[in-house]
């Protein structure tokens, strides 16, 4: 029998009670490498700690399960659900994920987590329901595919995850690619900038920082976040959210809890001074060699000066003084981002892998 015990968030990812979230990373950091033979994405448990802890903007409800009714560590965990509540918007919305220890899959576990994170979400009256898959580089040959509902990316129609989510009504909305740059040396990332500097027109600059938000950009950063959630690909699904300088100053101290770092450029228009872009760079202070890619913008009024890659190119200088330490990038896009793709591509990163992005709407289904 599978018991499920909702978890109470611990005072500290360090804290004795905090083995959930332990389980957690280390199960998906299994998937991880069965599905891409690498680790290198792995979500450490300061960050698993910080999330949903300003219930301004979201909540998140861990669920465990177990063979026992009451268990006491790690090693009596056999799975774990994480129910995504966001509170400033998307409030129809739950973001569930279930991961299940390696060597009990197919045993009914993953079943009995989702169908508790769904009760979670819809006692908080939510009926659309996302979740994410890890997907490996490439469609095996032969292999039977799942394509999105707009037709532009695919997965394997008969991967255990594939079939789990479609026989409970998920959709697949949205395909991305993950993928790994190895960097240039310091003195190549530098000729690159001020190559694709010298390219660019100078209507625009760029100004970079790391850690905290300036006071003076929290309402730069806002606005450009708010495009970030409105201007990119999404599979025809809305994601809008809705930022003021209180939500970036939230997330400072979120990023903070999750023991990561920021390095961001944002791009600047000259003569109104106007923030029209801006890119961001997150590190784990666990982790010395990678970096992950998180927010590329530009505003669509703005675009076609090539200030995406301007603006990247800036923030990959900025690397060697910063985290000296950092020798690899990663990065995440929609197959349909082709600008995005082909920015990426110049700048040499490789594919490491792909995920999906699926939606059950209980709406539709009544």
């Amino acid at each position: 029998m599978t018991w499920i015990t909702r978890f109470e968030q611990p005072a500290s990812p360090t804290a004795p009670d905090a083995w959930p979230l332990q389980a957690e990373a280390e199960f998906w950091s299994d998937v991880l490498d069965e599905k891409l033979g690498s680790r290198d994405l792995a979500e450490t448990v300061p960050l698993l700690f910080s999330q949903g802890t300003d219930p301004r903007y979201s909540t998140v409800v861990r669920l465990v399960a177990s063979d026992v009714p009451s268990p006491g560590g790690i090693d009596e965990c056999t799975g774990v659900a994480a129910v995504h509540l966001p509170c400033a918007d998307n409030l129809d919305v739950a973001e569930v994920s279930c991961v299940v220890r390696r060597g009990r899959r197919g045993e009914g576990i993953g079943g009995a987590l989702h169908e508790a994170a769904l009760r979670v979400g819809r006692a908080h009256g939510r009926e659309k329901f996302w979740a994410f898959t890890v997907e490996p580089p490439q469609l095996a040959a032969g292999v039977a595919t799942l394509p999105t509902q707009s037709g532009e990316g695919m997965v394997d129609a008969t991967s255990r995850e594939s079939r789990f989510l479609s026989d409970r009504g998920y959709r697949l909305m949205l395909v991305e690619r993950t993928a790994m740059l190895t960097l240039l040396s310091v003195e190549d990332r530098v000729r690159a900038r001020d190559e694709v500097r010298a390219r660019t027109t100078r209507a625009y600059e760029c100004l970079t920082f790391s850690g905290t938000v300036p006071e003076e950009l929290l309402d730069a950063v806002a606005t450009l976040n708010f495009h970030m959630s409105t201007d990119v690909p999404t599979g025809g699904v809305d994601m809008s959210e809705v930022w003021d300088a209180d939500r970036v100053r939230a997330m400072d101290h979120e990023r903070e809890l999750a023991a990561r770092d920021q390095l961001v450029t944002l791009v600047r228009r000259v003569d109104t001074g106007e923030f029209v872009g801006l890119t961001r760079l997150l590190k784990d202070r666990s982790v010395a060699a990678i970096a992950h890619q998180w927010e590329t913008i530009v505003v669509k009024e703005h675009r076609g000066h090539g200030l995406g890659m301007l603006a990247k190119v800036t923030n990959h200088a900025a690397l060697a003084s910063t985290w000296p330490s950092v020798a690899r990038i990663s990065t995440g896009n929609a197959v349909q981002n082709e600008h995005m793709l082909a920015i990426n591509d110049a700048l040499g990163f490789e594919t490491h892998g792909r995920e999906g992005f699926w939606v059950m709407d209980d709406g539709a289904q009544s």
